[in-house]
């Protein structure tokens, strides 16, 4: 079977390291893997190398450009590329309604991959949402909990699959440092409030010390600290990119 991987980048991004280590194990069990990619130049070969997948997969390089000023020679071309690859299946995160529409077309099978929560989306992201997973054959969470923020007809065709835990992690120190750390975007979609929350109990029960630290505030932040448990103090830090 022949797997089509829609990866626009392949270094920075949880969503990015899940992918490429999806790849390696679907080849691992005899599937072939085609990358399909805006853009296959230098830097998009030299990122396969660092990922370990340069003589893994296959790359095809898609018209994405076109395709919000031409949406029908977009989906002409992908149906196109599709043949050419001889494709059996198409697995994407978040999705896309031309690209998976295209693949239905053809019969090529549709798996949907989601990662974050519905809730905070924009309207039309929502209704487009709708009209793409009505399109899925299979949809893949990472929770039971985030099934249920679909249609009941995505949870009756998922498979709950939660992060892997990559063996790579480094050795804890000695002595073990009490401080969790976790980096990411304080985006709605993330469920940020969530967890601060969550923290602000622990601080309740067990420590009286906590804070958290932020790289940069902006607007956003300083809503998602005014939803949380005022009992956590939030202080400004520095030394994260892009925070």
């Amino acid at each position: 079977m022949r797997i089509a991987f829609f990866t626009a980048r392949l270094i920075y991004g949880g969503g990015e390291k899940v992918n490429n280590w999806l790849a390696q194990k679907c080849v691992e069990a005899g599937f072939e893997i085609v990358h399909f990619t805006p853009r296959y130049d230098d830097v998009y070969r030299r990122n396969l190398a660092l990922v370990g997948l340069d003589n893994l997969v296959e790359v095809v390089e898609y018209p994405h450009s076109i395709k919000k000023r031409h949406p029908i020679r977009f989906t002409l071309e992908m149906i196109r590329l599709y043949k050419i690859a001889r494709i059996d299946a198409i697995l994407m995160f978040g999705g896309s309604f031309l690209e998976e529409w295209a693949a239905k077309k053809l019969g090529i099978k549709v798996i949907l991959a989601e990662r974050c929560n519905p809730k905070w989306r924009k309207l039309p992201s929502r209704i487009l949402k709708l009209l793409q997973y009505k399109l899925g054959d299979c949809f893949v969470f990472q929770t039971p909990e985030q099934a249920k923020c679909y249609s009941k007809y995505a949870q009756n065709h998922c498979i709950i699959v939660p992060n892997p835990i990559i063996g790579n992690l480094p050795l804890p120190t000695v002595p073990l440092r009490k401080e969790i750390v976790t980096v990411g975007r304080l985006s709605g979609e993330k469920n940020p409030v969530g967890v601060i929350d969550a923290f602000g109990k622990f601080h309740k029960c067990k420590h009286k010390k906590c804070t958290i630290v932020v790289s940069t505030f902006c607007a956003q932040c300083e809503w998602i600290f005014l939803c949380v448990s005022s009992t956590i103090s939030a202080q400004k830090g520095s030394g994260f990119p892009n925070g």
